[in-house]
């Protein structure tokens, strides 16, 4: 999955654990996973309509 994502594997894994503890960190923001679930899909969605 990584690599159809075009990312290096242990970011992956290290993001996928942050999603699990239920926070993930972006710019000293803190997300809840639900936060993260949608910002995937905009940008899913963005990528597709480009």
């Amino acid at each position: 999955m990584a690599q159809s994502l075009d990312i290096h594997p242990f970011m992956l894994s290290r993001w996928r654990k942050e999603a699990r503890d239920g926070i993930i960190v972006t710019k000293g923001i803190k997300l809840n996973v639900n936060e993260v679930c949608e910002l995937r899909r905009l940008r899913q969605l963005e990528k597709e309509h480009a």
